[in-house]
């Protein structure tokens, strides 16, 4: 199953298909093929999705270890390319967050 984003779909649809209209007006949307798809595209379902970010782009990533979950013994638990957690935060991310351990999740600092 694949997710996209809504918007950028839709304006990648515009910009291939609207883009060279001849008639490029309101009258002329209203009966194109392409308005009514891109109504329905935006009154389908979404589902409740967050981009995985994956251990070797994590923060907590150092030489294939993971240093915020630890194994039975303390070390750090060794992590492949492709996995991932719930509590991966990527090394570029823009936002800081932190735990919020009354409400158990990540919050906006």
């Amino acid at each position: 199953m694949a997710y996209i984003d809504k918007e950028l779909f839709k304006q990648d649809i515009k910009m291939r298909y609207c883009n060279n209209c001849a008639r490029p007006n309101e009258i002329k949307c209203r009966a194109c093929h392409i308005d009514d798809m891109l109504g329905e595209i935006e009154d389908a379902p979404t589902a409740d999705v967050v981009e995985v970010v994956r251990c070797p782009n994590c923060t907590y990533c150092e030489n294939m270890k993971c240093t915020n979950l630890k194994d039975s013994t303390g070390n750090p638990l060794d992590v492949a390319i492709f996995d991932y957690c719930s509590q991966g935060l990527r090394k570029d991310a823009k936002k800081s967050f932190s735990v919020d351990n009354s409400f158990g999740g990540l919050v906006d600092d």
